[in-house]
This record gives C-alpha cells, structure tokens and sequence, in this order.
C-alpha cells in the first residue's frame, strides 16, 4: 500500500515536471517505468517467518522518540538502496554448539567437559551491536567453566555436574540478554570426562569399596547367626573359632556349601557354638 502510494506521489511529481519543463513525451515514457520500477519493485523486501527486520536509513538503524524499530516477518516495502536498508535478524530458537573444553583441576588434572546451549535472540539491535555475539557467548562459557572446574579436585568433579550447569545459566542471565540481545533459554553441562587412566583407577577403588562393604554386612550377618540374634555373643563365638572353622563359616554363607552345626563336640566344625542353627548359603 505505502509503495503504491508513493509510486503515485513520484508519477506525480514526474508528470507536473514533464509540463512545467514542457520536455519530450518519449522522455516521459522512458523515465517513469525506470522510477516505479526503482521505488516500487526494488523496495520491496520479504522477512521469513521467525526473523525480524532491523530497518536502516543512510546505513543508520532508525528509531522513532527513542525507541528500537524491529519489523516483524511478512512483505514489507521501504525507500531502496541507498536510502534504506535492513538487517534481517533470525530469532528462531536453535542449538548453539559449545566445542569440547579441556580445562585443569584444582590438582592440575585435565579434564573435558561437554557443554550443550540453546539460544534465542529477543533484542536484534543489541545482537548487532556487537561483534560475533554467538562467538563471544561461547567464550564467556568456556571462561566459567574453566573458572569453575580449578576449584575442585578431579575425583569431586563428575558430580558436579548440576552444580556447574547452574553456575553457567545464571552467568548467561547476567551477561547475554543485556549485552547481546540473546535469551539463554537452557545452557547445561551434559558430561565432565576424567582421564582413562585416572577413570580407570576410580572404577577399580570404587568396586573395592563396594567389595568391602557387601563383606562387612556379610560378617554382620554371620556373627547374628553365631550368637543366635545377639551380635556381641556372635563375636565371642568367632573369636573361639579356628581360622580353618572360620573359613568354613564364610564358604557357606557365600553359598559355596550348607553346613548343619550343633552345640557341642560332634564333628568337624562344631565348635562355633550355634546352638541347632542351620548356616545356609543363598
């Protein structure tokens, strides 16, 4: 509608010219298809769906009463080059991928840590005011995770991974939205990776630790049956046990054999003292 309108208001313009400077009909008809065509068809631009349009005049953004203009997606019609211009801007919702960073510990240990974000843009003229914002969004992440990370120990680190991801957001809440014009709508830590060799030793100690205390229950669990209930009286009755008796004991409850103890002096390994106790392995 504004280009037909101004199309009308140069033909216009044009034909009083044409009359008032009495110059050749040709020229007439030579001229104004030329300036519909450059004001019409030239002006006329096509913003995508979820983008916005950042207009510029003599390569200037224009704002009105101090306030930011964005044109939102659609056909739109502006004065063409050199006049006007626009930037369009894409502010669809969308993965930004953060390289792998390798950062030290706090015991100098080196570690790769996976970052996943996804942004927004929701302030065009604050996204192009700055230089490479998507770059400089990268950077600050890798700058808190490296800040982060050195203050812990290596074996502290692959649970904190929740711990990290929430200092991450809320420095991205700080910084991005004024700064870059950019919503970081979830930035979050998807994986900490210690080295192999280090990993592997965790793994080793861990099973270790596991092993040690499915044993202590074990034992626990052994000397109730020895005392009948009563765990001071089990290890009374183990402490009167020979290391060979003792191991028949541990076999048993392992599964490994059934033995039937009796109280008294009746066979090999009676003298635990279980008073017609039945030590089961399952």
């Amino acid at each position: 509608v504004i280009g037909g309108i101004f199309n009308f208001i140069i033909v216009l313009i044009t034909d009083l010219l044409f009359l008032v400077l009495d110059l050749p009909t040709i020229s007439f008809w030579t001229i104004i298809p030329a300036l519909v065509t450059y004001f019409g068809y030239c002006g006329i631009k096509k913003i995508d769906v979820q983008h916005e349009g950042v207009p510029l005049i003599f390569g200037k953004r224009l704002t009105m009463f101090g306030y930011k203009i964005s044109i939102l997606e659609g056909w739109i019609w502006i004065l063409p080059w050199p006049f006007m211009n626009i930037k369009i801007v894409d502010t669809r919702e969308k993965p930004k991928p953060i390289p792998l960073t390798e950062v030290l510990s706090n015991d100098n240990i080196p570690m790769k840590v996976d970052v996943h974000a996804q942004i927004k843009i929701v302030d065009p003229h604050a996204y192009l005011s700055a230089e490479n914002p998507e770059d400089a969004l990268v950077e600050l992440s890798e700058r808190t995770v490296r800040w982060k990370i050195q203050e812990k120990k290596a074996v502290d680190l692959p649970g904190a991974k929740e711990e990290l991801s929430h200092t991450l957001q809320d420095e991205m809440d700080r910084v991005a939205l004024n700064r870059w014009g950019m919503d970081v709508v979830q930035i979050f830590v998807t994986d900490i990776r210690l080295p192999e060799d280090l990993e592997r030793a965790m793994v080793k100690k861990q099973r270790e630790e596991e092993e040690a205390t499915y044993e202590f229950r074990e034992f626990q669990h052994i000397l109730k049956i020895l005392g009948a209930g009563d765990e001071e009286k089990g290890k009374e009755a183990w402490l009167k046990m020979t290391p060979e008796e003792r191991a028949k004991i541990m076999q048993a409850e392992r599964g490994k054999r059934t033995v039937v103890t009796v109280d008294g002096t009746a066979g090999d390994f009676t003298k635990g003292g279980v008073a017609g106790s039945v030590i089961k392995g399952k």
